[in-house]
């Protein structure tokens, strides 16, 4: 199974969660955590990450808290997991080519390529802003359902 770190799913989740609650004033990063149901101090860990990637800005005192620097459509998924994982491959002989003696005899090594860049290009394509636009849909789906239900049950 391919599967992104912890570090980074909490990474994304937090940086979703601080473009829907910023409005303007910094957001506490307790309060992120309680949402998003991460540890407190795991995720100073990752906004420290994020801070130094040049993704947020923190703000000390009592209307203190995290920001976004960037405006949300320039914020790509692609950035954000390479400031949290670092340079990632499907395996490792993408990274290197002297980890394999055969590598171009490697009959698989063009399959893995090939994942590797196509998994890249969704994740250099996707935004932030693209993620909170999908947030509000299913916001409005779940409404709907709601809506719904309270016309059969009422």
């Amino acid at each position: 199974m391919i599967k992104l770190s912890r570090k980074t799913q909490y990474g994304i989740k937090a940086l979703l969660d601080l473009s829907l609650h910023e409005e303007d004033s910094p957001v506490f990063l307790k309060e992120i955590a309680h949402r998003e149901n991460i540890p407190l101090k795991y995720l100073e860990q990752i906004f420290i990450s994020l801070k130094i990637a040049g993704f947020v800005r923190s703000k000390r005192g009592a209307h203190g808290g995290y920001q976004l620097i960037n405006q949300v459509e320039n914020i790509k998924l692609s950035e954000v997991i390479q400031a949290l994982e670092g340079d990632w491959n499907l395996v490792e002989c993408e990274e290197k080519e002297s980890c394999c003696s055969t590598l171009n005899a490697c009959v698989i090594y063009e399959v893995w390529e090939k994942a590797t860049k196509a998994l890249s290009s969704v994740f250099e394509t996707t935004s932030l802003k693209d993620l909170l636009q999908r947030y509000e849909i299913l916001v409005q789906k779940k409404e709907e359902v709601l809506k719904m239900k309270q016309k059969w049950l009422g």
